[in-house]
């Protein structure tokens, strides 16, 4: 590990970050610092966090070398994943266990949920902005348009993430706006006791088809679109109302169904029109 490190400032502790051939690494003992007992051989001692290493490595590739240990000992498992974990020893300014990205953000997770978001953002903006390279200090010092360069990276990539979080709070903002609306139509829909065809059909002991098939020669409804609709002369006397709902198909696309629903005065007038003995008891 010869790249220099890049070091971000989380509640005053600092973290050390590095970019190594576009795989971010990070200091596991700088993460721990700010959570007091849940140092990273802690996290190793978790026997999901060998299964997870193991899932990791399965999924990105990485073959483990030799035997995979039962004993969960940070050593032993840098030495089975290298890829994922790297422990560097002997008093060295690098010393430490240097976790992958992937790993980093699950050790992030065990530790605060809010450190994790934190960490994310830090390695996009290490892989993006290319704050750690191969570039020596004296080299950085000396070209100060590099910084330069690396600071508008720096800032456009954190205007552009303050431009998502904005869309993102205005939509949450028109969610809030319209959850009356939406409450209040749910509301309507649920206490207004609409009846489907089928039942109304069952209490006149017809199908639904042979129910439909009757209003539609009564000139009570046609069909449009796959759907029954009033005629223009029934269309405002509240005998209907309609439901919107929406499902996913077997593609995962969502798509909208409406449905026709009868409402009591609606339910009536039926019976009025095919069985007038009904309606007569009804009343």
């Amino acid at each position: 590990m010869n790249n220099i490190v890049q070091l971000f400032s989380y509640q005053g502790n600092e973290v050390t970050f590095r970019n190594e051939q576009g795989i971010a690494y990070v200091n596991a003992n700088n993460m721990a610092k700010p959570f007091k007992g849940k140092e990273p051989k802690h996290w190793f001692e978790n026997k999901e966090t060998h299964e997870f290493l193991h899932a990791l490595a399965f999924a990105r590739g990485y073959k483990p070398m030799g035997k995979i240990p039962t004993s969960l000992n940070t050593s032993e498992l840098a030495r089975v994943y290298p890829s994922l974990l790297i422990v560097v020893k002997g008093g060295l300014q690098q010393q430490g266990t240097w976790m992958h990205e992937d790993v980093a953000l699950e050790y992030a997770q065990w530790l605060s949920v809010d450190f994790k978001l934190w960490c994310n953002d830090r390695i996009k903006e290490l892989l993006k902005v290319g704050m750690t390279t191969t570039h020596s200090i004296s080299e950085l010092v000396d070209n100060p348009d590099m910084i330069i360069e690396m600071a508008t990276k720096l800032k456009a990539m954190r205007a552009e993430n303050e431009a998502k979080q904005l869309e993102i709070d205005r939509a949450n903002q028109t969610i809030l706006t319209q959850a009356p609306k939406v409450r209040y139509v749910d509301e309507v829909l649920l206490t207004d006791n609409l009846i489907t065809a089928t039942t109304i059909a069952k209490e006149l002991g017809f199908s639904a088809v042979t129910l439909n098939n009757k209003l539609k020669d009564l000139k009570i409804q046609y069909k449009q679109n796959g759907h029954f609709v009033l005629y223009s002369q029934y269309q405002d006397k509240g005998f209907t109302k309609t439901k919107t709902h929406t499902f996913l198909d077997s593609s995962g696309v969502q798509q909208v169904s409406i449905q026709t629903y009868w409402t009591q005065k609606g339910r009536a007038f039926i019976h009025g029109k095919l069985n007038p003995e009904f309606q007569k008891h009804d009343n």
